[in-house]
């Protein structure tokens, strides 16, 4: 089922919207805010990520590819592949004054660290794969090389027309949603239960993890959930773990019941 929706997805996406990275087939759906690409100065990458994100997915299913298929990013010819983005990075955040340590952003060394938590006991793999366990997409493809440095209009817009994009039946056929986009659902008035036809829980309502870390809990069902909508920080900067040891504990428990 989760292949047919993304097949009419992707071969029905007319407009070209990114549509995301990561395993089409996974259980989990993580909503960051938007990437951090300075379309501008690394014009070259933003092509590679988001222009041609919809086109590249295109192509992998009419050419049958999958995540073992993909070559890594570290050889001599590398192929860019949104099945599994820059494969073979180092789980380490990347230097940003050479960019050539073999590492990541802070973002994706944080799915990193919460994907290690869920399925691999919380040892610490020695690769970025978070890929492999979950598809990534963004609640705003408008980019810069910082949030408060893209076109507050062009975000604006990006982000009311990705709503739309996001009830697709691909997005809302995932058992569980990060919705890792922080203050953007009151600063964009987001009504996620409306969004992901969920239920806020009223009983545990918000958990305040630290004073800038927190956990909101939506479920389909509160009483018999087959699914579950987490609404919580962007996962960048200022992200502690205990907001990743209590965001892991929700989804493996969620994971046990499905």
């Amino acid at each position: 089922m989760m292949e047919n929706y993304f097949n009419d997805l992707v071969l029905n996406n007319d407009t070209n919207f990114y549509l995301g990275t990561g395993n089409p087939s996974s259980k989990i759906l993580i909503i960051g805010k938007e990437s951090a690409i300075d379309k501008i100065s690394n014009y070259e990458q933003y092509e590679r990520e988001i222009l041609n994100n919809a086109l590249d997915w295109k192509k992998n299913i009419e050419d049958n590819i999958h995540q073992d298929s993909v070559t890594s990013w570290f050889i001599d010819y590398p192929l860019y592949n949104p099945l599994y983005p820059y494969k073979g990075q180092l789980n380490k955040i990347q230097n940003k004054r050479t960019g050539n340590n073999g590492g990541t952003s802070r973002t994706f060394y944080n799915y990193q660290k919460l994907l290690d938590k869920i399925y691999n006991e919380n040892r610490k793999s020695s690769n970025i794969n978070f890929h492999e366990k979950c598809f990534i997409t963004e609640l705003n493809s408008s980019t810069a090389k910082y949030s408060h440095l893209v076109n507050t209009i062009d975000r604006k817009n990006s982000i009311n027309n990705r709503q739309e994009l996001l009830t697709h039946p691909y997005y809302q056929s995932f058992p569980i949603v990060l919705f890792a986009v922080g203050n953007y659902v009151r600063d964009f008035n987001i009504d996620i239960q409306k969004l992901f036809n969920v239920k806020f829980d009223a009983e545990t309502g918000t958990l305040p993890i630290t004073k800038t870390n927190y956990i909101n809990l939506h479920y389909d069902d509160i009483t018999n959930p087959s699914r579950l909508v987490i609404h919580t920080n962007q996962l960048s900067i200022n992200i502690s773990d205990l907001l990743l040891n209590e965001l892991s504990q929700y989804i493996r428990e969620h994971l046990e019941l499905i």
